[in-house]
């Protein structure tokens, strides 16, 4: 049958419902397995195309092991990760983590796992951040039945730099970070709160739907070649908000994270730029010691051409419009560089069940115009 607007609703309401409770899930099972398809196949400018795998197994008085394992064609190079895991039904779990993997620069991810494999592997676009990470950690973990969670993980890894191996069909690789060989142990704060998930049946016309992650890390590091040393702290919020559930939406985002003062390697640096943290500015070009991102987006659904899906019925002939102003604050890691305001505008398209959104933004601060197209945020999660 045709789809109407409360059916996509329906379906928008339900699917938001199941993500935040996998999500809740995942922190109570200490994210012991693979759950993402970019864990079993991705692309990027380090590794070119790579697979992975992994396995599981409940030993039994609430005991639980886990192995991950990828290999990169281009470099050539396998990495993977072991959890041996110890979890209670109140939601407490303690896990013991070897890694010896990549690990992600920058405050957020700016693009979904699908699209940068697509648009690394065909146009040389890679927006990823990674460093080498080997070592081990210890974490205890807190899910009660409330809408939160908690986290505590010491550890102790070698961090290195990464080089870029893989060829793209078109276009050309930008370099990796020139991260700095070092050792480093650290004590990192998690905790993390949501709002109910919104009820169908709920009639409610402006209801409030809220997220917010809150961390903390102090870590101490030493050259692995060399006598320079220092000590780390460094917090960060993301929050997301949103207000409404038919046919208007306001919608919030806050992404903030500070440094503390002295010496610090160039992978603990902070960097915005891109879709979500700074749309209009290129990928990770704003680099500082402090930073705060506020969005506020307006989404509103408008009739729109329907689509023919043949005996699948057809997709409702609406669009959801999404104006936005954002913000960066930034306080530049060098002295004498640019800081204060780097402001943007931007226009999403969203449609295709709700499921695709197309944006386009310009940088008001020696910033540009930028074009990005990407699956609905809701989706990266199992991507």
């Amino acid at each position: 049958r045709d789809l109407d607007d409360d059916d996509v609703r329906a379906v928008q309401d339900e699917a938001r419902r199941l993500v935040q409770e996998s999500a809740l899930r995942r922190v109570r099972s200490g994210n012991l397995m693979a759950r993402r398809i970019s864990d079993f196949v991705r692309s990027d400018r380090v590794e070119g195309f790579a697979l992975g795998a992994g396995v599981s197994q409940r030993l039994g008085a609430g005991f639980s092991s886990a192995a991950q394992g990828r290999y990169g064609f281009a470099d050539h190079r396998w990495k993977g990760r072991g959890t041996l895991a110890w979890q209670r039904a109140s939601g407490l779990s303690i896990s013991a983590i070897g890694v010896d993997d990549f690990r992600q620069l920058g405050q957020v991810a700016e693009v979904s796992s699908l699209r940068n494999t697509i648009a690394a592997q065909e146009f040389g676009s890679d927006w990823t951040q990674p460093i080498g990470v080997v070592g081990g950690a210890l974490r205890l973990q807190w899910a009660p039945p409330s809408r939160s969670a908690f986290s505590l993980e010491i550890g102790r890894h070698d961090e290195r730099a990464l080089a870029v191996n893989a060829t793209p069909a078109s276009g050309r690789f930008a370099p990796t970070v020139p991260a700095r060989p070092i050792g480093r142990e650290s004590l990192r704060l998690g905790w993390g709160l949501a709002s109910r998930p919104p009820d169908a049946g709920d009639d409610g016309r402006w209801p409030l739907d809220w997220r917010f992650d809150l961390r903390a890390e102090g870590s101490r590091w030493d050259e692995r070649q060399g006598s320079a040393s220092g000590e780390l702290l460094h917090v960060g919020l993301d929050a997301e908000y949103t207000l409404g559930r038919a046919a208007t939406r306001l919608r919030g985002r806050t992404i903030a994270a500070a440094l503390s003062a002295g010496a610090l390697p160039e992978q603990d640096l902070l960097r915005f730029g891109g879709p979500i943290s700074a749309p209009g500015y290129d990928f990770h070009a704003l680099v500082g010691r402090m930073g705060l991102s506020q969005r506020i987006e307006l989404q509103q659904r408008l009739p729109f051409l329907p689509l023919n899906l043949g005996r699948f019925g057809r997709v409702p002939a609406s669009i959801v419009l999404a104006p936005y102003a954002q913000a960066l604050w930034l306080e530049p890691a060098v002295p004498g560089a640019e800081q204060g305001w780097f402001p943007s505008v931007g226009l999403g398209a969203i449609g295709l069940f709700d499921l695709l959104r197309v944006d386009v933004a310009r940088g008001l601060r020696d910033g540009r115009w930028t074009f990005s197209v990407d699956v609905s945020a809701s989706l990266w999660p199992v991507l």
